[in-house]
């Protein structure tokens, strides 16, 4: 309360000094204030950006459900490779995690609701994680571990790049045990973010 007086008496003086020097007045600009009614129209285009990810986080599970059963079709097999090149054996638990994502966003409020969206997403990732530290070979590093990373997820014998650079780092800092107990430690935190 003292600190703000003071910063009032400042500006104040401030202001005086300015307008001895020039000789004109100065005037305050009032803060432009916020009408019910653009409250109500920016909460109404945040409910509706909510609502169009939650139908394309749903599209994209019937999709890569879809995928894990069909390799036929060249669309499914470009995302679902996209995803295994990402989290590798994350993807199997993806259409799992969109769907709960999607309610995330629609029956959430404003309180954490993105924090909680990302902490269902991460999941994946985790996933990926424990299958690159448990898989038999030990933290690999190389010139080409981007490239190698994405096809071992692809052909779900690794973690896939997201999820394979955290389990190599994870790995390489911790070893193979040190690796597993943070990642159960990180899905105990997303755990308690959730919710």
């Amino acid at each position: 309360m003292a600190s703000q007086k003071r910063n009032n008496q400042k500006t104040t003086t401030a202001r005086k000094k300015v307008e001895q020097k020039t000789g004109q007045r100065t005037t305050r600009k009032a803060e432009p204030k916020v009408s019910a009614a653009e409250r109500k129209k920016a909460a109404r285009q945040e409910s509706i950006r909510r609502e169009l990810t939650a139908c394309a986080l749903v599209l994209l599970a019937i999709f890569s459900l879809h995928g894990c059963f069909q390799k036929n079709a060249v669309p499914l097999r470009f995302l679902c490779n996209l995803e295994k090149g990402l989290v590798g054996a994350g993807f199997y638990i993806l259409p799992v995690l969109y769907i709960w994502t999607a309610l995330i966003l629609l029956r959430s409020g404003k309180r954490l609701m993105r924090l909680r969206a990302w902490s269902t997403m991460i999941l994946s990732v985790i996933v990926g994680a424990f299958a690159q530290v448990i898989r038999p070979g030990g933290a690999v590093w190389s010139i080409s571990i981007v490239k190698v990373l994405y096809r071992a997820g692809v052909d779900g014998h690794g973690g896939g790049i997201l999820s394979g650079l955290l389990g190599n780092l994870l790995e390489s800092c911790f070893s193979a045990v040190g690796a597993v107990l943070l990642l159960i430690l990180l899905l105990q935190a997303l755990g308690i973010l959730k919710f």
